[in-house]
């Protein structure tokens, strides 16, 4: 029986309201202004926001919290597109696309909408990608007044990088940029002066050119550059300068830089005044300020930090990893493990990941309290590089908004140690009989994780894969980079994707004449995307008759619109029930734009909720979004 939703006590509505998907309330708050204001003020709270440009539309994905409704580890994400030569949007439900349009509505209002109904008052942060043209970049601007990071990607261009940073850095409080791109014309230091919150460079390929005069002209509060060039003179000369001058306008608190070449200790502390503390060198003016470089001993490219800590701890004092890099002070010894409960359970909450690690591998009984403490962490990422696995395990701390600090563990095939960087330098840790394998499985049952949530193949060795393979039997998604070489990505494919749960996405097409992409789609696999634009995917009938995946995507694919007619077709007289796909989305070349009429030519269809929709004479049905160059083939 329907319920006027709006005549229920305000209790009962509230509930109804938190029952609801992103969708759903999207939905409903675009009834009327009293539902929008319902809808704000319920103060549903989701995750973020994060804007994706693509070459002619942006995607937004809207995260809600997984334990929101009592579901752990699976979040509720919608995923929105916007078309820039169109004021509608598509929106990825869970029944299918659909298009929604709203009288009067432009792009800038459907963002505006969603900021305000779900009290943001920002996207978290606007990615640029290689494919997105420059000639939009006003239209973004327009469309996406303000956001708190720009993430420029290693796949855009020169040009792009230098113009999109321009462009749109007014608007951002954060940068970071995975490309370098400075020349003659842009200088590195137009990056750093910018009044920003934090800037990270990262890219690991080409080091950026760093001089004295850069880090004397930067302008951001933290700054983190993998990895730089500059030399011990220079940075010798950037510390004898700071001890020299009043500082009152210098407004960095940290700057944390990763140089491939070894640092000569003596060069880079020649003529200054320092105190050692563990693996750093503290020095101390007059007025009471303090400077603390950093660099691991255990690491073979290391790292520098330079810290003021009168306006860094100012300014952050509350995040959890600043205390490793206090002054010392007298401390009495306190038998950690005969505190009562509560300050037990209080000092495990103060801990960084590090420290908890440490601890848990003190004895079966530490490494049960650290697991009863049921300490929170981010979804645990892994990468692949030459022959080694990194980890980055962060605590989950919402409260801290610009940097949180994650603890990176390195594994190599070398031997049975790890390398943790804890926020301080990187330390070599030894535990009697344990393998790879044994590390990784600790950290996970002391996190109470079952599995690593994203595995990333990256500049990996051929040989090393059967090695990742034995220490991660499993993981989440399994993500191989458009960075691995053509040998690697297809070993990678056939190799580990049976440790994929959930997802496995691959960025580089490698399937030849002698390996066609039939042997790949006849995987029992649950969710599987082929991306690869510049070098599409070529797809035939037979590849979708004999597919076994339950959820393909492919983008982009070389098939004709003629084959997909006849894969409907043979679908339609087909009673094979055991067709197992529960979607298929397949994405044409840009250029190419498909017309729904030759996609059904011959077929009966009726239309549903404006989409056409396919029905055997088993019952079985097929429905079908087509979007310029995109096709949706849902089965049910």
């Amino acid at each position: 029986m329907p319920i006027r939703i709006l005549s229920l006590p305000i209790a009962d509505l509230q509930y109804a309201l938190n029952c609801m998907e992103i969708d759903e309330l999207i939905a409903f708050s675009l009834c009327s202004k009293r539902t929008k204001n319902l809808v704000k003020d319920s103060k549903i709270p989701i995750e973020s926001i994060y804007a994706e440009v693509y070459e002619n539309y942006i995607c937004l994905e809207i995260i809600m919290p997984s334990n929101l409704r009592g579901v752990q580890d699976d979040p509720d994400l919608l995923f929105i597109y916007l078309d820039f030569s169109n004021p509608w949007i598509t929106l990825e439900r869970k029944n299918g696309m659909e298009v929604w349009r709203k009288e009067g509505f432009t792009q800038s209002d459907w963002i505006a909408h969603f900021l305000n109904i779900f009290n943001g008052s920002m996207i978290r942060e606007l990615m640029i990608n290689g494919s997105f043209p420059i000639s939009y970049l006003d239209t973004v601007k327009r469309t996406i007044p303000k956001f708190q990071k720009l993430h420029i990607t290693d796949d855009c261009s020169t040009e792009l990088a230098k113009i999109a940073f321009r462009e749109l850095i007014p608007s951002a409080d954060k940068v970071q940029i995975d490309i370098d791109p400075f020349d003659n014309e842009l200088h590195i230091s137009q990056f750093l002066k910018p009044n920003l919150n934090y800037v990270c460079l990262l890219n690991w390929r080409h080091p950026y050119k760093l001089q004295l005069d850069d880090l004397l002209l930067a302008n951001c509060t933290f700054l983190t550059m993998s990895s730089a060039n500059i030399t011990e003179r220079e940075l010798n000369r950037f510390v004898k300068l700071w001890m020299k001058s009043s500082h009152i306008f210098y407004r960095p608190g940290y700057i944390e830089m990763s140089i491939r070449n070894e640092i000569n200790r003596e060069e880079l502390f020649k003529g200054i005044k320092y105190q050692t503390l563990d693996n750093c060198h503290l020095l101390k003016l007059a007025d009471g300020k303090e400077l603390e470089v950093c660099r691991p001993a255990t690491l073979q490219s290391p790292l520098v930090r330079f810290i003021d800590f009168r306006t860094f701890c100012r300014s952050l004092s509350h995040l959890y990893y600043l205390s490793v890099c206090a002054l010392p002070v007298q401390l009495m010894p306190i038998r950690f493990l005969s505190l009562p409960f509560e300050d037990l359970q209080h000092a495990l909450n103060c801990m960084d990941i590090g420290d908890l690690i440490a601890f848990s591998l003190c004895s079966k009984r530490t490494k049960n309290l650290v697991k009863g403490s049921n300490s929170a962490i981010e979804p645990i990422y892994a990468e692949v590089n030459e022959n080694q696995i990194r980890f980055e395990i962060m605590r989950d701390l919402q409260e801290i908004r610009y940097i949180r600090k994650p603890s990176i563990i390195f594994l190599t095939s070398s031997d049975s140690q790890i390398k943790i960087d804890c926020g301080y330098g990187f330390k070599g840790w030894w535990k009697q009989e344990y393998t790879q394998s044994d590390w990784i499985a600790h950290v996970l049952s002391i996190f109470d994780e079952s599995m690593i949530d994203v595995l990333n193949i990256g500049n990996a060795s051929l040989s090393y894969l059967d090695t990742v393979k034995q220490i991660i039997p499993k993981c989440r998604t399994l993500h191989i980079s458009h960075l691995c070489s053509y040998d690697v990505a297809k070993m990678a494919f056939f190799k580990l994707s049976s440790i994929a749960v959930e997802k496995l996405e691959i960025k580089k097409n490698i399937f030849d004449n002698g390996n066609d992409i039939s042997k790949a789609l006849t995987q029992n696999l649950k969710s599987v995307s082929f991306i690869d634009w510049e070098n599409p995917f070529k797809l035939e009938l037979n590849d979708l008759l004999v597919l076994n995946i339950a959820n393909l995507s492919i983008r982009a694919a070389n098939i004709t619109v003629k084959e997909l007619n006849r894969f409907l077709k043979l679908w339609m007289k087909s009673n094979r029930r055991c067709y197992r796909p529960k979607r298929i989305t397949i994405g044409l070349n840009d250029e190419i734009e498909i017309n729904p009429e030759e996609v059904l030519k011959g077929i009966k269809y009726q239309i549903v909720d404006n989409e056409p929709r396919l029905k055997r004479a088993d019952g079985k049905v097929l429905e079908i979004f087509v979007l310029k160059s995109f096709v949706v083939f849902k089965f049910q």
